[in-house]
């Protein structure tokens, strides 16, 4: 076990250093507070001794603070040398502080104290274990194992391939496809598993926060910053930086995250560059090679990030995996809601399922399954049970099913089927229309502008009545 022990004197560190056998413990040591935190930052340790009192703007206490401010996984013990006065423990305390040794230190006190800290850091591997396995659990049994289709079988063999090396992963594909739930499942069977998942939607920060949030900023960098902030990037150290939706970052970003890529450091906002040892996968939907030609995406970044990419189909692509992973969601909800009563999805009702279009893919099969389980009564889902939140994008009959007695207007059927796309689209988007508009393409044409202020006023219409 790494130990870093903090004293400004040689000879107070030489008696905590007689305190942890050679043969067990890999020691460090540093003279005063501001030496600890940079070798803190460059490679955690998960137990520190550290004296109260040192000169220098980083103390015991303000070195005790950062370490539990930064957060690292699975945990860093902190042992504070310090007086017995009832004061220093209350603030050790509030600290963070997770022992005390007091002045002068006696052998066995400090030996009981780095026991029992070996106890607990032992403790915390078995619960990190644990929640890995039961991460690998939820996201892999359902989604995963649920899908039987060559062509996404094929994606997640390419996943396992990566992840046994440290290169660079882009996930593509339209929204709900699975792409979080494939990164951590190469973060997971690679070398960093036994670090930190952080996952990151590019696209959810507001910009002016974008660099404070990825980097990290310190106390006083910048109005409002009145302490010190750890970026996702340094919660990421020892594991995995997962950074959805990347085609969302602006383009001043884009320049410093291509440095934290080709350098492997980052640079916290009126701080120092910090040295990272992160594995990171990228995830977008949009089409970035298009993006990069249109001069919103740079170039330099994109052959950053395009290393290994991995394509993950739309679920209307994979239409073997629709049942399996329907009756997945069904055993999840019907457990979750107390329904265990349902036990089974009808045959038409699955045929229902099988003819969707499914603009929201694998997340959008979810909520529907949830809210069948919530209004099914009976011990089978039914196809009225979806059909209320379940629009039939794309069920227009073809061609070959027609005969004589059943005409049809092409027209009015072109613009029944957009209607319904456009219906869909802003539910899914709650009747924001950019976003309905990104659901169906990057650049939605006039017709499709003009449908969807159409229906928005039928929309508000009928809310009003």
């Amino acid at each position: 076990m790494r130990v870093l022990i903090v004293d400004d004197s040689e000879n107070a560190r030489q008696t905590l250093r007689r305190g942890l056998p050679s043969k067990e413990y890999e020691i460090k040591e540093a003279s005063n507070g501001e030496e600890a935190w940079s070798f803190y930052e460059k490679n955690p340790f998960p137990m520190v001794i550290t004296d109260w009192s040192m000169e220098g703007a980083i103390d015991g206490i303000e070195l005790t603070r950062r370490i539990k401010i930064r957060g690292d996984v699975p945990y860093s013990y902190v042992i504070l040398v310090t007086g017995a006065h009832k004061d220093d423990l209350k603030e050790g305390l509030n600290a963070g502080a997770d022992a005390f040794v007091t002045k002068p230190v006696e052998r066995d006190d400090l030996r009981a104290r780095i026991a029992a800290a070996r106890r607990i850091l032992s403790a915390f591997d078995q619960v990190r274990d644990l929640r890995r396995q039961i991460r690998q659990a939820r996201h892999t049994d359902e989604i995963l194992e649920g899908s039987q289709s060559d062509v996404f079988r094929k994606a997640l063999t390419l996943a396992d391939q990566v992840a046994q090396t440290d290169a660079t992963v882009l996930l593509l594909g339209e929204t709900g496809t699975g792409k979080e739930v494939v990164a951590r499942r190469i973060h997971e069977c690679g070398a960093h598993k036994d670090g930190p998942f952080i996952p990151v939607n590019c696209g959810a920060i507001p910009e002016n926060l974008i660099e404070s949030e990825l980097f990290g900023h310190e106390a006083g960098a910048f109005t409002g910053a009145s302490s010190l902030h750890i970026g996702k990037f340094e919660q990421a150290q020892g594991g995995t930086i997962f950074l959805d939706e990347i085609g969302d970052l602006p383009k001043p970003q884009q320049v410093k995250l291509l440095r934290v890529l080709q350098e492997g450091v980052c640079e916290r906002v009126g701080g120092k560059s910090i040295g990272l040892n992160v594995r990171v996968i990228a995830a977008t939907h949009h089409n970035l090679a298009k993006k990069m030609a249109e001069g919103e995406f740079r170039s330099d970044l994109y052959y950053r990030i395009n290393v290994f990419p991995i394509t993950l189909p739309p679920l209307r692509d994979r239409r073997d995996d629709i049942a399996p992973l329907a009756q997945q969601f069904l055993a999840r909800f019907t457990k979750e809601n107390q329904r265990m009563h349902i036990q089974s999805i009808s045959k038409e009702a699955e045929a229902l399922l099988h003819t969707h279009q499914w603009p929201g893919n694998i997340r959008e099969l979810v909520t529907l399954i949830q809210y069948a389980v919530i209004v099914a009564s009976g011990p089978v889902i039914l196809p009225d049970h979806f059909r209320p939140k379940l629009t039939t994008i794309g069920s227009i009959p073809s061609v070959a099913s027609l005969d004589d007695s059943s005409p049809i207007d092409l027209d009015l059927a072109v613009e029944d089927f957009k209607r319904e796309k456009l219906r869909w689209a802003l539910r899914l988007a709650n009747n924001k229309r950019k976003e309905a508009g990104r659901l169906l393409g990057d650049k939605t044409p006039d017709d499709i502008r003009y449908l969807i202020r159409t229906l928005l006023t039928e929309s508000e219409a009928a809310l009003a009545e």
